[in-house]
């Protein structure tokens, strides 16, 4: 990876978090209550395996997952996978 960038994304990070609340403020058009939601570090390590996913004639993907039970989490399970399968 780009040091610069990862020198520049630091900087902004830094910048954002500490409070630069004013300049957010005025991007927003909102009142900043500065208080972080959660710890920004993302980490996860997962497996996931897709039930069938081939690639069409066209290049287009499809993906099809097998559920034998209503899963209310599955639009954001199908998200995550679109996102694994796209950008792998």
């Amino acid at each position: 990876m780009n040091i610069k960038k990862i020198k520049t994304d630091l900087l902004l990070k830094h910048l954002f978090k500490n409070p630069a609340t004013k300049l957010i403020e005025i991007i927003l058009s909102k009142k900043v209550n500065w208080q972080l939601l959660q710890d920004t570090d993302l980490k996860i390590v997962k497996n996931r395996e897709a039930d069938l996913v081939v690639k069409l004639e066209d290049n287009t993907i499809l993906h099809i997952e097998i559920q034998s039970t209503n899963d209310p989490s599955m639009p954001y399970r199908m998200f995550e996978y679109f996102y694994l399968i796209s950008y792998h």
